[in-house]
């Protein structure tokens, strides 16, 4: 059993090799596929060989990055995530975000990184982005919903953003209202949840 993780592992690198390799050599088209086969190897050992990962990383990002589409760059950004290298993560969702600006998912996925960085005001602003590009949005729903609870007073100056939040909070609280209204309870903002379901009039 060891002896055939080990063949893995070589296997993996090596691939990880010839692909840095060849990088310099092959058209555009295929430097992205390379990558992108790459890539597909690091989720797959993300969880259980997460060392094995990070050397793919190294060759497959910058392919990426550079030749990537928007969608591999977020995946790229959530496996950086994963690993915990959030500057990465944050680099890439930049990136695609400057390709791809009305990309609703990556506003998301940086709001939150902002906010877990101890930068509220930045997170506010991609979560205001996040909402006005896909409202309503059910993908993310629990995310986007207790960043809306935990950056309320940044959010609430405005009333088509604040009109947004709630359709947010109320959408999470329809899916998962006990998860939704424990986070509420910790922060002392239960009373916004009781308005998101009531509607967005109700609350002032």
């Amino acid at each position: 059993m060891r002896a055939e993780r080990l063949a893995g592992v070589v296997a993996v690198l090596l691939g990880a090799a010839l692909i840095a390799a060849s990088l310099r050599l092959v058209p555009a088209a295929l430097h992205r596929e390379a990558a992108r086969a790459a890539f597909d190897r690091i989720v797959a050992a993300e969880t259980a060989q997460p060392r094995v990962a990070t050397a793919l990383v190294r060759h497959s990002a910058a392919a990426l990055a550079q030749h990537g589409k928007p969608g591999d760059r977020r995946r790229l950004a959530a496996a950086a995530q994963v690993r915990g290298d959030t500057r990465r993560a944050r680099r890439l969702l930049r990136a695609t975000l400057r390709q791809a600006p009305a990309d609703a998912v990556a506003w998301t996925r940086l709001a939150a990184l902002r906010y877990r960085g101890g930068d509220k005001a930045a997170g506010a602003a991609a979560l205001v982005r996040a909402l006005h590009t896909a409202p309503a949005m059910r993908r993310f729903a629990a995310v986007r919903a207790e960043l809306v609870l935990r950056l309320w007073p940044r959010l609430a100056d405005r009333r088509e953003t604040r009109r947004l939040a709630l359709r947010q909070l109320q959408l999470a609280a329809e899916a998962m209202p006990q998860r939704l209204r424990k986070v509420a309870r910790g922060i002392g903002r239960s009373a916004l949840i009781s308005a998101a379901v009531a509607g967005p009039r109700r609350h002032r």
